[in-house]
């Protein structure tokens, strides 16, 4: 939990940086589709990588 928190904020802090010392809103556009892009390989990569394993119904 604690390393989470600590990768969170970590880059929480360089993005807030980026789009503070950039001076454009071209940095905040760059940064929340960065965000966006990697959450969604993050998702899909979960879900390749769990497959669903199905019970068989039983009383059917």
């Amino acid at each position: 939990m604690a390393s989470s928190f600590c990768r969170i904020a970590v880059l929480l802090g360089v993005g807030f940086l980026v789009t503070a010392y950039g001076g454009s809103n071209w940095a905040i556009a760059g940064y929340g589709l960065a965000f966006f892009l990697a959450r969604l390989v993050a998702v899909l990569w979960a879900r390749i990588s769990k497959a669903p394993i199905t019970a068989t119904q039983e009383g059917a």
